[in-house]
């Protein structure tokens, strides 16, 4: 919920304070993005509502939990780290992990029934479900029970083998192209060990001496198949998760710029730290700032980072943050009722972080252009993200599918278009990009932006520091020159939603 960057001439409107604050989330995947904007949330803001929209139910799902570890203060911060990265970015976890998820999973069943006592319950709100969506999400919980089959290393091993093919056998030297051309140029942080690790176990995240052999169950999703037998569609039960890009991108890629130069310090031309550094630092970071209030930095600078060995500022915040063994300690009492009656499970769950104090969760699902299309949904958001995969309904409503071009003057279809009509006058619209997928080409991704800023151009949206997020593309252009040009380009588009009055001046 930001306001924009520095030295872009066309900025969004200030958020206005004392009123509710409407963000719509389409298509993120995680939530990275509400926990960053609730950990730097200025002091102004008291009420922020949060619309989560995503087309797979799976991915809702796993947005509750995610915001149920944030905020389980019953843990330390270490370790609502070490859960988080491990549930969020490996097919196997450990098998704390798994416990951790089929112990948790009764009660996020109970939340989309409306019978929890969570407090979290309290910030969620499901009455823009309909109620085969909450069917659905209840079935998708039921499935994170530890007695659930789920083999994901033979399921990742199919997808695997399906998609390298007669070249299974020499996908380490497959990776090590997609690695040195895709990744390393824009990602040179992803350590290529770490990389090739995910590649073949699918194990991205691994903090201290931990066996991950436990199926992550939150992965487990429902794709459409053709029965072979009957040729009727079909409802198939799998791993359908990244096996090329890696989940590093999410926390991995980016972090305070105070810090950068610490945490990103290269020698005899590599890097001091790593992703999983990096993912470790900034999610402790969000995750102390959610539970203090206070901004979270690395200690002060000492000589001996300039020296070689070159020492850590990691290390020191380690150190203070060391974890001792004990013994567990007791289970929450669980009261039940007498028998033949439905059992009802009373816990004393500890109260959320006071970053969510003013905060509500809005969950959504189904087509975007069906669900938003809603008069209530008008002008209503002052602040919009849609990821990769959610552009699509844009092209289709544009009009841009298939390599079609659509011209027109400056918000020619402002009025007509449903992802227009819902933005507030002077808000910000933030796409992803595709700069780090290792399965685009350089031309496909300069061509993706191009096609973004055609969109929002028909929609009456100004582009921000338009000379870095949108490079120049020509027909002619050799790959390793539009390989450069995305390298350099900025990793979010970003719009500002202009008046009718300022549409109508430009026609």
């Amino acid at each position: 919920v930001g306001n924009g960057q520095e030295g872009d001439e066309t900025r969004p409107k200030p958020l206005p304070e004392g009123e509710t604050i409407n963000v719509l989330i389409s298509a993120g995947a995680d939530v990275r993005h509400v926990v960053k904007s609730l950990a730097r949330r200025p002091k102004g803001l008291k009420h922020v509502r949060f619309y989560l929209h995503e087309k797979q139910h799976e991915v809702l799902a796993r947005h509750l939990l995610f915001l149920q570890i944030v905020n389980n203060k019953a843990l330390t911060i270490r370790e609502r780290m070490e859960v988080f990265l491990s549930l969020y970015g490996n097919t196997l976890v450990r098998e704390r992990d798994c416990s951790y998820v089929s112990e948790l999973a009764p009660e996020l069943v109970e939340l989309i029934t409306e019978n929890s006592a969570h407090p979290l319950a309290e910030k969620i709100d499901l009455s823009q479900l309909k109620f085969k969506d909450r069917d659905i999400l209840q079935d998708v919980f039921k499935g994170w029970f530890k007695d659930v089959p789920f083999d994901v290393e033979a399921l990742r091993e199919q997808r695997c083998r399906g998609f390298y093919r007669a070249r299974y056998d020499y996908r380490k030297n497959l990776m090590d192209y997609d690695y040195q051309t895709f990744i390393k140029e824009v990602a040179g942080i992803i350590h290529w060990f770490h990389y090739k690790q995910f590649g073949h176990t699918g194990v991205a995240f691994e903090t201290r001496l931990a066996s991950y052999a436990s199926p992550n169950r939150t992965l487990a999703s429902y794709t459409e198949a053709m029965d072979r037998s009957k040729g009727n569609t079909v409802q198939v039960r799998g791993y359908w998760g990244d096996i090329v890009n890696s989940p590093y991108h999410g926390f991995c890629t980016r972090t305070d710029p105070e810090v950068r130069h610490r945490l990103f310090k290269i020698n005899s031309q590599q890097y001091r730290h790593t992703e999983t550094d990096i993912a470790e630092y900034n999610l402790t970071a969000y995750i102390s700032e959610l539970e203090t209030g206070q901004r979270f930095s690395l200690p002060p600078e000492k000589p001996e980072e300039f020296t070689y060995p070159y020492a850590s500022p990691l290390d020191e915040l380690r150190a203070a943050d060391k974890v001792e063994e004990v013994e567990d300690p007791p289970k929450a009492v669980i009261e039940e009722e007498k028998p033949r009656q439905r059992r009802q499970k009373k816990v004393n769950w500890p109260p959320l972080t006071s970053a969510m104090e003013g905060v509500e969760i809005v969950l959504l699902a189904g087509d975007p252009l069906e669900v938003l299309k809603k008069p209530k949904y008008r002008g209503l958001f002052h602040r919009a993200f849609i990821g990769a995969m959610g552009c699509m309904p844009v092209f289709q409503e544009f009009d841009l599918k298939g390599g079609a071009e659509q011209k027109g003057d400056f918000g020619a279809k402002r009025e007509e278009s449903v992802f227009a009509s819902i933005m507030a006058e002077g808000g910000e619209v933030i796409f992803e990009t595709l700069k780090y997928q290792a399965h685009f080409e350089g031309m496909t991704r300069l061509g993706f932006r191009h096609r973004v800023a055609q969109a929002a151009h028909l929609a009456g949206w100004r582009l921000q520091d338009e000379r870095r997020s949108l490079p120049k593309l020509e027909k002619d252009m050799q790959e390793r020159q539009a390989r450069a040009h995305e390298r350099n380009a900025t990793d979010f588009l970003r719009f500002v939603v202009m008046s009718g009055a300022a549409c109508e001046a430009e026609k």
